[in-house]
């Protein structure tokens, strides 16, 4: 990685927007966060921890949470094994108000309901994974182009 890419990563901050179902879709994700932030990226908000299973928090809260999260990272990384309806909505309302959105999911095999699929198969390839290289591939590219534009803007101003 370029020495560019390394700054750009830093300050780039990742929403992941994961299933919490099960204890496997919690694992998965610990997995995913362990391999985002060893590539120098904040991620801004993990669901998991900052609201541990169990804890007295009302949907309400949760759903204010992930939407604030949603609206102050640079990109959302989607995790389309198992999604839920959680996940469709929090990458609905990343793709409407203009994130950068990385697709990722583990198995082409899996069933992902038609919207989802639709929306995977429409995405273009720079954009989603099946392998965790893959997904911090994709996430690198963005980081570096959204620090291409940082620094375009700061030199016209």
């Amino acid at each position: 990685m370029s020495e560019e890419s390394e700054v750009a990563s830093r300050t780039t901050q990742v929403f992941l927007n994961a299933s919490l179902a099960g204890k496997g879709d919690r694992g998965r994700n610990a997995e995913l966060v362990k391999h985002i932030r060893s590539r120098g990226f904040r991620c801004l908000y993990v669901p998991q921890e900052e609201l541990p299973v169990g804890g007295k928090y009302t949907a309400t809260q949760i759903k204010n949470a992930n939407v604030e999260a949603i609206r102050k990272a640079d990109v959302v990384v989607s995790v389309l094994d198992n999604p839920g309806l959680g996940v469709a909505f929090e990458l609905s309302l990343a793709l409407e108000i203009g994130k950068p959105v990385v697709l990722y999911r583990s198995s082409s095999q899996q069933d992902l309901g038609k919207m989802i699929e639709g929306v995977w198969e429409e995405f273009p390839p720079s954009r989603k994974a099946e392998t965790i290289k893959g997904m911090l591939a994709c996430l690198e590219h963005l980081a570096e182009r959204n620090e291409e534009a940082a620094w375009s803007s700061r030199i016209r101003t």
